[in-house]
């Protein structure tokens, strides 16, 4: 069942399970062009032995008008999450993200490190030296990037993500979810968000040194036939996560916890049920 969660000025949709007077949770972040749908198959599983969140990112999936001004940049989206957490009595997370979800997590954290318990990145983080897959790079660029939110179709958008080369393909169920949420607001977000945050390696190289030390639980989950991030980042994780336990799936593409959610979803919830018992102590 779906809630409403108002947090920073923005009102969006949430989905709970579990104990929900929990202050410990772990907390579900979509990508691009997603919301929390992403995480039907997990956010119940997890609600078992945790209270587990996921709720609609600003700007996307059903989640309210953006105040005026608002900054596509992961810091503010970070500040989002925070709030977030205050309004529903999350004093520590788990972060489980994916896509664009990874580097909001991560900015959470970062500006809130003795509140994250661990993390789980699948397919993204850092990536050094990575200049954007084939459709950031066209949607930064003047003019593409206005026109796409006209010209881009869901029944197209589905058509694409339905036939990544030699991956695991997704469900139709799924490719159902991703269709509702190919929206031209939610698309206009996408084009924002690629154009305010490019990739910038001495930004990433501070990053790290903040996250590094921390040597935060990490679990990286990546599919070998992601194509939109090669597989070839997983294991740079390590330089953010120096502990993490670096997973590819060989056959998945960009959703590994969709097109292959018995085998992905065991990993993370083994890694989850170990992280929740030790912060019992």
């Amino acid at each position: 069942m779906t809630e409403t969660l108002t947090a920073a000025g923005i009102t969006t949709t949430l989905v709970q399970a579990g104990d929900r007077s929990a202050t410990e949770a772990v907390v579900f972040l979509h990508g691009l062009p997603s919301s929390h749908r992403d995480w039907d198959l997990l956010l119940p599983q997890v609600g078992a032995f945790a209270r587990a969140v996921a709720f609609d990112m600003p700007g996307l999936g059903a989640s309210g008008p953006l105040p005026a001004g608002w900054d596509h940049r992961s810091a503010s989206y970070g500040a989002f999450i925070s709030a977030a957490l205050r309004e529903l009595g999350i004093a520590r997370a788990h972060v489980v993200g994916h896509d664009f979800g990874v580097p909001w997590g991560l900015a959470w954290g970062a500006s809130e490190p003795v509140k994250w318990g661990s993390m789980v990145l699948i397919d993204s983080g850092h990536l050094r030296g990575f200049q954007g897959h084939a459709l950031a790079q066209r949607l930064r660029r003047p003019v593409i990037g206005e026109l796409f939110p006209y010209l881009a179709s869901p029944a197209k958008a589905r058509a694409s993500l339905a036939r990544a080369p030699g991956a695991r393909p997704l469900p139709d169920d799924f490719l159902d979810v991703l269709h509702g949420d190919w929206t031209r607001r939610n698309v206009r977000t996408m084009v924002s968000l690629y154009r305010a945050n490019r990739p910038d390696d001495a930004a990433l190289d501070q990053a790290q040194r903040t996250l590094a030390p921390l040597d935060v639980p990490a679990l990286v989950i990546w599919g070998g036939r992601d194509p939109f991030l090669e597989s070839r980042f997983a294991a740079e994780q390590r330089m953010a996560f120096p502990s993490a336990d670096v997973q590819i799936l060989p056959e998945s593409g960009h959703w590994p916890h969709r097109d292959d959610p018995e085998r992905a979803n065991a990993l993370v919830l083994s890694f989850l049920r170990k992280q929740v018992k030790l912060a019992a102590y």
